[in-house]
This record gives structure tokens, sequence and C-alpha cells, in this order.
């Protein structure tokens, strides 16, 4: 699987220049990770947070 650096648009907000992809973190109510969202090609890919 290929690797590709993320780079900030924003404190949560991240862009890959090798693609059209972005990811968004969402935080829960302590300020903490607990999921994200991918977008890619049109699509957009939710995932939660898994343990600590």
């Amino acid at each position: 699987m290929p690797k590709y650096e993320l780079l900030p648009t924003s404190e949560l907000e991240y862009f890959t220049m090798e693609t059209a992809s972005r990811i968004s973190f969402i935080l829960n109510k302590e300020g903490k990770a607990e999921s994200l969202t991918s977008t890619f090609d049109g699509m957009i890919l939710p995932a939660t947070k898994l343990g600590d």
C-alpha cells in the first residue's frame, strides 16, 4: 500500500498532494479525536476510533 504525506489545512483537517483525498477528525466533548471522515474520489468514508 502506498504511503502519502498528510498536509494540514487546519488543526483537524488534512489532505494529500498525490491524491484528491481529505481527512477530517471529529472530536468528542473532551476535545479528543473519536472518529474521522475520509473523502476520496467522491466517496465519503467514516471511521470510528478503536480503543485508546
